[in-house]
C-alpha cells in the first residue's frame, strides 16, 4: 500500500511532529511505501535549522522516511484571520510544483493530520488524484475551531473526506454531533517504547511535560506542590515545555514560596523527556479540552504514577485507581491522590506497574495496523 501523509511541522526535534514521524516509521515496518508532505512557513526554522530555501520544494530521507518539505508565505503572526490566506498560499505552491511533488508516485490513499492547512492540502490532492482521504483529529485542531465559531469549516472538510479518525472517544463523539454522516473511528495514539526507561525514582518527585498555556492548568499543579510541601519539604517538580504562561507561572512559584522546589527546563528533545520521566515518581497534567495526550502514555510507560483529568480523552486509557488517576483540575484533588499513594506504597507500586503494562500495549505498530485496516476498507 502506498500512503501519502500530510503533516504540519511542529519544531519538536522531528521532521514534522514526533508522533507522525513515529507512526510513519510503523507504516513502513508494516510494508507500506510512504511519502510525507510537510508545509513550512517561509522564515520559520525547519528541521535543519534553516529559515529559507532557494527552492519551494526540498526533499530528504530521514530515518528511512521520504519527506517533501514545502515552503509557503504565511501571515500567521497577524492572527487566525489569515488562515485562509495561508491555506491558499500553500495550495498555490503545491499546484506550481505538483508534478515534482508526485514524481511517478501513485498513492493509494491520503492521510492528513488535523483540521488545518494539512486537511486542506489533503482535500486538494484527493480532488487531483481521485483517491480516498482520511483526516485525523488530535484534539486542539477540532476544539479550537468549534470554540471559535468555525464549525462550518470543519463540516466542509468532513463532507470532502472519506473517513475521519479521532484519537479518543470524546473527540469522536464531537465529530458525530456535527451530523455530517461521515465514517468515523477511534484509533488511540501510540507510544515509542523501544527506548523505554524505568529508572530509580527520586523521592517525592513530580514532572509535567507540555505547552505552558492556560488549558494545561500548570498553575493548579504548582498550587498542589505548595500544599504538598507542608508535609514533604523535599518535594520537587520538573516542568518541561515552553509557552506564554511561563513568566506568570514562575511568578506564582515565587508567591507561593516553592521557587526552590520547582525547576523550569524549557522545551527538550523527546529522548531527554523520557529520561526525565524515568527519574520522577508522578506525572501530573490536569489539562482540559485535551484530545488524547501521548505524553500521558509515555509517562505511564516510564513507570510514573500518571494523573490526568476526569472526562478528557485520556480516560480511554487511564482507569482511575487501577493504572493511574483521573481527577478534577483542582490542587486538593491532586494532593489527595499523591498523599494516598505515599501512604500506601503497595498501591503506588501497583499503579505504576499496571500503567507500564497498559501503556506498552499501545505501540505505534499496533496503531499503524489499525489505520491500515481502515485504509484497506476505503480502497476496496
Amino acid at each position: 500500500m502506498k500512503i501519502l501523509v500530510i503533516a504540519h511541522y511542529q519544531g519538536d526535534g522531528s521532521p514534522c511532529a514526533i508522533f507522525v514521524h513515529d507512526q510513519v516509521k510503523a507504516y513502513i515496518k508494516q510494508g507500506c511505501e510512504v511519502r510525507v508532505i510537510v508545509p513550512i512557513a517561509m522564515m520559520r526554522k525547519d528541521y535543519y535549522g534553516m529559515r529559507f530555501s532557494a527552492d519551494i520544494i526540498h526533499r530528504n530521507i530521514i530515518d528511512g522516511v521520504q519527506y517533501i518539505f514545502i515552503r509557503y508565505i504565511s501571515l500567521s503572526n497577524f492572527g487566525d484571520k489569515f488562515f485562509d490566506f495561508n491555506t491558499k498560499s500553500v495550495i498555490k505552491a503545491i499546484k506550481k510544483k505538483f508534478d515534482n511533488i508526485i514524481q511517478n508516485y501513485e498513492p493509494d490513499i491520503i492521510h492528513a493530520h488535523t483540521f488545518s492547512i494539512d486537511s486542506n492540502i489533503g482535500i486538494f490532492i484527493k480532488q487531483k488524484l481521485n483517491i480516498p482521504l482520511v483526516i485525523t483529529t488530535h484534539g486542539s485542531d477540532l476544539e479550537q475551531r468549534l470554540q471559535n465559531d468555525r464549525e462550518n469549516e470543519v463540516k466542509s472538510a468532513l463532507l470532502k473526506t472519506d473517513a475521519v479518525v479521532a484519537v479518543s472517544s470524546k473527540l469522536e463523539r464531537k465529530i458525530r454531533s456535527l451530523n455530517c454522516n461521515i465514517k468515523s473511528d477511534v484509533i488511540l495514539n501510540g507510544c515509542e517504547i523501544e527506548n523505554k526507561l524505568v529508572g530509580k525514582k527520586k523521592k517525592h518527585s513530580l514532572i509535567y511535560v507540555g505547552n505552558l498555556i492556560k488549558q494545561k492548568n500548570v498553575d493548579v499543579v504548582i498550587k498542589g506542590v505548595s500544599k504538598l510541601k507542608e508535609t514533604y519539604p523535599d518535594v520537587q517538580m520538573t516542568i518541561i515545555g515552553s509557552g506564554v504562561e511561563r513568566s506568570t507561572l514562575e511568578l506564582l512559584c515565587d508567591e507561593l514560596g516553592v521557587a526552590e522546589n520547582i525547576t523550569f527546563l524549557g522545551q527538550l528533545p523527546n529522548k531527554q523527556v523520557l529520561e526525565m520521566m524515568a527519574q520522577n515518581e508522578y506525572f501530573v497534567m490536569p489539562s482540559v479540552n485535551e484530545g488524547f495526550g501521548i505524553v500521558y502514555i509515555e509517562a505511564m510507560s516510564s513507570g510514573c504514577v500518571t494523573i490526568g483529568t476526569e472526562g478528557e480523552g485520556i480516560s480511554d486509557v487511564i482507569h482511575s485507581g487501577e493504572n493511574g488517576f483521573l481527577v478534577n483540575p483542582d490542587p486538593d484533588d491532586i494532593v489527595e491522590v499523591i498523599m494516598k499513594c505515599e501512604n500506601d506504597k503497595e498501591l503506588k507500586e501497583e499503579i505504576s506497574r499496571n500503567g507500564i503494562n497498559d501503556a506498552c500495549g499501545l505501540t505505534w505498530d499496533f496503531n499503524a495496523k489499525n489505520y491500515i485496516t481502515l485504509f484497506e476498507q476505503l480502497i476496496e
